[in-house]
């Protein structure tokens, strides 16, 4: 009995967000591409939104106008997209900038090993500090504590620390 409503619940929540995609998809559409001024980025946007959506359908369902619960969550899609292109802006090396020899060898990594690169904890450090995420949204991603992701980043300073002595 309890198992039926479950079902009847999620059924009645997959109808909401199925609804809410034909009825909201075009002015979200529009709203992100205002903001990123890319079709591309718009529509990734929106699609992330409703992936948010799917992931929390009982925050969705819990409120009173789930339109605007929808459009919070666009604003800080695109809030994180925005972070992402920025970021990664910051750390683009014009070719211009360098000769063709040190273009052919750029590398910000090229002191660590092979090995390093590739641990799991590097890339933790990285998604810290090159891609801006704070350690709860690693956390949350990789399915690991807060306080677990904390350890893994030191675990990375500290390997780096030793290759450079």
């Amino acid at each position: 009995m309890a198992e039926e409503k479950t079902d009847q619940a999620n059924q009645t929540v997959k109808d909401l967000i199925h609804r809410l995609y034909f009825k909201e998809y075009i002015t979200m559409f529009r709203t992100a591409y205002q903001v990123l001024g890319d079709s591309g980025l718009a529509e990734t946007a929106v699609q992330e939104t409703f992936v948010v959506a799917l992931r929390f359908p009982e925050k969705l369902a819990a409120c009173e106008k789930p339109e605007g619960w929808l459009y919070k969550a666009l604003r800080y899609t695109i809030k994180h997209i925005q972070r992402d292109r920025n970021l990664l802006l910051i750390h683009t090396v014009p070719l211009d900038d360098l000769n063709e020899q040190e273009a052919a060898h750029f590398d910000e990594y090229s002191y660590l090993d092979d090995e390093l690169k590739s641990s799991e904890d590097m890339k933790l450090l990285i998604n810290c500090y090159f891609m801006g995420y704070s350690i709860g949204e690693i956390a949350e991603r990789m399915g690991i504590s807060v306080g677990a992701c904390k350890m893994r980043i030191k675990r990375a300073k500290e390997k780096i620390r030793k290759k450079l002595k």
